[in-house]
């Protein structure tokens, strides 16, 4: 029998046992400066062809550009000038000072590999390496990222032969609590459902682990995107402790020359990822504690001697995705092997844009924590195998109801478009973009969301005239969408529909010449279609990694919970 679990969620180093294996441990969300910051999109750069991974080099569409493109630098901003629908508008986006530390909304991971003098008076490589060097400390670089940087290995991956294939039409596989249940976990297995917090920094989740013997503790970022675990080694070379420039002792490094468990199976490790972040190092086994009496003995990661990123990634998602040829079992099925959970399954729930924190619950679904009911849709395969968590994306309305500013905007802006958004202040919808059923990736590990070019247009194309910001790589929005009341709704597969607020997609990266703000869409054109965490925060979702189904529902913001295990 099962019973209701009232968890408390404690501070990020606390945790608290309730009930039999059961384990609340918070999840916290960083808050990022002002200005613009790094914002990760931590897909690997591989992509499975027949079978085969090979790299896709035009795929990095999204590396060095946070909010400048075909701009040009000058006093601290971004000035230029843009073409579209038979208008010119000039823009200025302001840049950080190297004091400036609060506050960030620009996107940071857009497509640019635009070097062409002609269009900015000089090279981009001399745009970047004009800009101060404590402006790319300020966003956890060392130097100015380069054209080549655009470059990506090819990843030392051979697919095995995925599990075998299984679908459900309905929620992942639970029970409803009662108020008089008990418990299904035993005694001598330990099996149930923990809770492992997640820190949310206005960019990426982050959670503690504790690794080795005696145990160190360090904070990864969690990402569904991908499927490995690894630390920063206290060795990096890019470290200032040993000569470089990032400040490694912010989410802790890994020293494996203090832990008497830590064993070196001398495999070498590699990975890039889209945004541009790059680790290398070697893989290896050790224990990982996530709470008393939930551990992991033995754990495969790899420990990374060469990275500029500031923390490391726990991956959760298939095996498929990870990097070394020779595939290992990743963490969520480890945790299934050694009896720590009943089933491959996580619930993943981030709260609000404005929380410091959310968590993934390992091996259990909190019913206290979505309205409506679960839907489940099978998870779809990549060339026969299930490589990614992603589900069908049927398409995308919106309703606007607040038009505070709406008016009174620069000659040319957008206008909406009437008959594809709502303005009568109901839930109704008329019109909207149909994306056809499209494979879409739920990812943490990415801040913004991404869609095919003409799928972004369209989305636009409801608020108005469809205008490419070069300088954002984005497309803009007139800025009062973001108004409260006005959201987006998703459609899957016409079973759920998840509402997000437009205040998500709306992100303020400076003004025009005439001093009035200039928005761009956080939905941005890319090659993958991938809904990230400015999605993530309004929806609940259960990864079912061995039923290979995720179920969705609208997030309910509240400090309540009811636990049950995935059995």
């Amino acid at each position: 029998m099962q019973r209701v679990l009232e968890l408390l969620l404690l501070s990020s180093t606390a945790l608290a046992v309730i009930g039999d294996g059961f384990i609340a441990l918070p999840v916290h969300k960083l808050q990022a400066g002002e200005g613009s910051a790094h914002f990760p999109n931590r897909l690997p750069i591989f992509d499975v062809v027949n079978g085969v991974a090979k790299s896709v080099e035009d795929d990095v569409n999204q590396i060095i550009q946070p909010i400048f493109g075909n701009g040009i630098f000058s006093g601290g901003s971004i000035q230029g000038t843009h073409s579209g629908n038979g208008h010119s508008v000039k823009y200025e986006v302001s840049l950080p000072s190297s004091s400036s530390q609060k506050g960030s909304n620009g996107p940071s991971s857009t497509d640019n590999k635009d070097t062409d003098p002609s269009k900015t008076g000089f090279s981009l490589d001399d745009l970047m390496n004009s800009i101060p060097t404590d402006f790319w400390n300020l966003i956890g670089l060392n130097k100015a990222p380069t054209s080549s940087d655009n470059g990506s290995k090819d990843a030392d991956f051979t697919p095995t032969s995925s599990a075998s294939s299984s679908s459900s039409s309905e929620a992942a596989s639970s029970s409803q609590p009662s108020e008089d249940s008990q418990p299904s976990s035993s005694a001598n297995k330990k099996t149930g459902a923990f809770f492992l917090s997640l820190d949310n920094t206005q960019t990426l989740y982050t959670a503690t682990l504790k690794v080795g013997s005696p145990a160190q503790e360090v904070q990864v970022m969690i990402d569904t995107g991908s499927s490995d675990l690894w630390f920063i080694s206290s060795g990096n070379s890019q470290c200032k402790v040993n000569g470089g420039s990032i400040d490694c002792d912010k989410y802790g490094v890994f020293d494996k020359s203090k832990s008497s468990t830590w064993h070196d199976n001398k495999t070498d490790y590699s990975i890039s990822y889209y945004d541009g972040d790059k680790a290398s190092g070697t893989m290896g086994q050790d224990n990982i504690t996530f709470a008393d009496g939930f551990s992991i003995e033995n754990a495969n990661f790899a420990v990374i001697d060469n990275t500029t990123s500031s923390i490391g990634v726990f991956g959760v998602g298939y095996p498929e995705l990870e990097a070394v040829k020779s595939k290992y079992t990743n963490l969520p099925f480890a945790m299934k092997e050694q009896n720590l959970i009943a089933k491959v399954a996580y619930s993943l729930y981030l709260d609000s844009r404005d929380a410091v924190q959310g968590y993934i619950l390992f091996g259990g679904i909190d019913h206290a924590k979505y309205t409506g009911d679960l839907k489940a849709f099978d998870i779809v395969q990549s060339n026969d195998k299930y490589v990614y968590s992603q589900i069908p994306l049927t398409s995308v309305a919106s309703s606007l109801n607040n038009y505070t500013n709406a008016y009174g905007l620069p000659a040319g802006s957008n206008h909406p478009k009437v008959g594809a958004v709502i303005y009568n202040g109901t839930d109704s919808f008329n019109g909207g973009v149909d994306l056809k059923d499209t494979p879409t990736l739920l990812d943490t590990g990415t801040t913004y969301s991404y869609l095919s070019k003409d799928q972004v247009e369209s989305i636009v194309g409801l608020y108005g005239n469809v205008t490419y910001n070069d300088a954002g790589k984005a497309y803009e929005v007139p800025c009062w969408v973001g108004n409260p009341g006005n959201y987006l709704e998703f459609n899957f597969k016409n079973e759920q529909y998840i509402k997000v607020p437009t205040s998500e997609f709306v992100i303020s990266v400076g003004t025009y010449a005439s001093g009035a703000e200039l928005c761009v869409f956080g939905i941005l054109p890319g090659t993958h279609s991938i809904l990230g965490d400015n999605f993530m925060r309004s929806v609940y979702a259960v990864f079912d990694l061995e039923d290979h189904v995720i179920s969705i529902a609208q997030a309910a913001y509240n400090d309540n919970h009811a636990v049950v295990p995935i059995e």
